[in-house]
């Protein structure tokens, strides 16, 4: 019996993710989509002078025309983030996905103070308080909120239902709205970004959790594609 895939990010972001899984699965995949959170823009004083530190393609779109962001330097977290920033017209340097990365290349870097790290109301990482302990400027501004969602009842079904369920979770926040919404009937298959995302899931039923190789899109495709081609 083939696996539905239950897909929690905003719609726009969901949807490339399907686009992606189809192109390398070669197939059609029974998808539904089902947002935990929505993007909702803060309101905030303009940015003053200086590179942005971006760890989310989210706070791109939450950027006033006030913030003059068009020409600074955005330093990103993995691809997709500094895809969005490129487009928004900054300069990007872009690290390998997590936390940690995006923190030693700034390190290495040095660029100039201050740094702005722009942000949701729900942040991980520690980001700024790592580079201000290592003597950079860095003003944390959280710009957006991502406001929690109740399952859609066509999720709801699936996952009460008696069919295999693919749920990829792509941070500890939403892996913990979605624990929060159980319990759930159907044979479930997580796949989590990393572990923090994978902690929130241990009092679940799970038939399988699978964690990335790696905390980035990519190997969450690799591992959502293989888990849907496996799961039954």
């Amino acid at each position: 019996m083939p696996a539905t895939l239950v897909l929690t990010r905003p719609t726009p972001a969901s949807l490339r993710f399907l686009a992606q899984i189809e192109a390398v699965t070669g197939a059609n995949v029974s998808a539904i989509i089902s947002p935990l959170f929505e993007i909702v823009p803060l309101p905030h004083a303009p940015l003053g002078v200086g590179d942005v530190i971006l760890t989310s393609a989210n706070a791109v779109a939450a950027l006033t025309p006030e913030d003059h962001a068009r020409g600074r330097t955005a330093w990103c977290v993995g691809e997709a983030t500094a895809s969005a920033a490129g487009a928004a017209g900054m300069h990007t340097r872009g690290a390998d996905g997590d936390a940690d990365a995006l923190v030693e290349l700034i390190r290495a870097e040095e660029p100039p103070s201050p740094l702005w790290h722009l942000h949701g109301r729900h942040v991980t990482g520690d980001i700024a308080a790592r580079l201000q302990s290592a003597g950079f400027q860095v003003e944390s501004r959280a710009i957006y909120d991502q406001a929690a969602l109740l399952l859609s009842p066509e999720a709801r079904e699936a996952l009460d239902g008696d069919k295999p369920v693919v749920v990829p979770l792509f941070s500890p926040r939403t892996a913990a709205l979605f624990a929060q919404r159980s319990p759930f009937a159907a044979p479930l298959h997580a796949v989590a970004i990393s572990q923090a995302a994978a902690a929130p899931l241990a009092a679940l039923p799970l038939a399988s959790l699978t964690v990335a190789e790696t905390p980035d899109a990519a190997a969450m495709l690799r591992s959502t594609c293989r888990i849907l081609q496996s799961a039954e």
